[in-house]
């Protein structure tokens, strides 16, 4: 699994953004999966990963970001949207969400600094 949490959108132009998910690519396992955490850029991104296969999850990182994710739900209809346990109720009065994501990342294997014990970077 590759996780990128809160950091592509600062590579500064796209060119760079670009070549990121390339490299993400091309360090895939077959069968492996890819989770990014970002909060620009993400329909391109989304979009050049597309190519590995369709996305199995989406997170909305805070209450007030859910709109653009009933676009990846429709067009991914089962992708499952996560969001952290205090944007929930928030988030579910728009769309369903599926988990938390301090309960969807441990139980797929994603914790903070490969140690089961912590918060999944995913939620911070």
């Amino acid at each position: 699994m590759i996780v990128s949490s809160w950091a592509i959108h600062n590579i500064p132009n796209l060119t760079g953004r670009s070549q990121a998910i390339d490299e993400i690519a091309r360090a895939l396992s077959p069968g492996g999966r890819v989770t990014i955490a970002d909060l620009a850029w993400t329909r391109v991104y989304a979009e050049k990963l597309e190519a590995l296969g369709q996305p199995s999850v989406m997170v909305i990182p805070h209450w007030d970001h859910w709109a653009h994710i009933a676009a990846f739900k429709k067009r991914y209809p089962k992708i499952d949207v996560v969001c952290p346990r205090a944007s929930i109720d928030r988030v579910r009065e728009h769309l369903k969400v599926e988990y938390s994501c301090e309960e969807y990342f441990p139980r797929n294997g994603v914790t903070a600094g490969g140690k089961s014990n912590e918060r999944t970077s995913m939620c911070n």
